[in-house]
């Protein structure tokens, strides 16, 4: 067996959605290179279902019903796939599984990931696998982690939120350290989301080429999906939200308010301001390079 897992966990706001849908849009092209895409689905024995089942059930947020027969097939499906030869990669790149980064009650990012992450060693502890991990500046990453808290129909109390993010520990190192861990250093790459058009250029090329894809890559070809919203979307979404009844209806206004503030003029609005930035700078700007450094 020569092919080899790769798990890319996120973080959540560096592209993720944007990179999912373009490997949606080019699992052919992929596929000829060698990588076999796992998209999403919702049938409970497909390897994207039964490892968010199972990292869930680890973080005590599910139950991983038939867990020894979902296990088994799709190891063996794993095993048929590299056994082909011309596969270097199944690609999985769902930040999903380390759970949600916030957690009002917690004072960490991803309070679940030390949990997930035991799950997934313990499940893949046989096949040859390589974690990727992509980070974003702090501050950047909590105003839109805090926006797309809107988006999904959970709406925080923006004190709430300010005094948390001051109070909480922010670090990523915890998380790649657990990563290190538990699949080996040489086995967890970790890498810096772009936060300008160049970088985001150096931040794609990179990342495809961890997923063990030779060919050239287009940034600009990548679609870009999570719209910024000014104020007004937000008390929109701060006020209706709540009153919808599902998650059907919430994603259908998500998509209304994308829709028609996307092409208007307006400053997207930042929850935390530019005093914290610099605090948030000083703190984790340092660490943040260190833990990207490639020897």
């Amino acid at each position: 067996m020569t092919g080899k897992i790769v798990l890319h966990l996120g973080a959540h706001k560096t592209a993720t959605t944007a990179i999912q849908e373009y490997c949606t849009l080019e699992a052919n092209t992929l596929r000829a290179d060698g990588i076999v895409y796992v998209g999403h689905t919702t049938k409970p024995f497909s390897t994207y279902r039964t490892l968010r089942d199972l990292t869930a059930e680890a973080r005590g947020e599910g139950r991983f019903d038939s867990r020894e027969a979902r296990c088994k097939l799709v190891i063996e499906n794993t095993r048929k796939i590299f056994s082909r030869g011309d596969i270097r990669s199944l690609l999985i790149p769902w930040e999903i599984f380390l759970g949600e980064p916030y957690d009002e009650t917690k004072g960490i990012l991803y309070p679940g990931a030390r949990a997930s992450l035991s799950a997934l060693a313990e499940f893949l502890n046989d096949l040859p696998t390589l974690i990727v991990f992509t980070i974003r500046d702090q501050w950047d990453f909590l105003n839109s982690w805090y926006l797309q808290l809107h988006k999904l129909g959970h709406v925080p109390d923006p004190d709430h939120f300010r005094n948390w993010a001051a109070t909480a520990d922010l670090s990523w190192r915890p998380i790649v350290d657990t990563m290190r861990q538990h699949f080996g250093a040489a086995n967890v790459m970790v890498l810096q989301y772009g936060s300008t058009a160049e970088t985001h250029k150096e931040f794609f090329r990179a990342l495809f080429s961890a997923y063990g894809y030779t060919g050239r890559i287009d940034p600009l070809s990548i679609p870009r999906r999570n719209e910024s919203w000014p104020k007004e979307a937000l008390e929109i979404a701060r006020h209706v939200m709540p009153l919808l009844p599902n998650d059907r209806e919430r994603y259908l206004l998500r998509l209304k308010l994308d829709d028609v503030f996307s092409g208007l003029a307006g400053r997207p609005v930042k929850v935390l301001d530019d005093e914290m930035r610099l605090k948030f700078s000083e703190k984790y700007a340092n660490e943040n390079a260190l833990l990207t450094a490639r020897p």
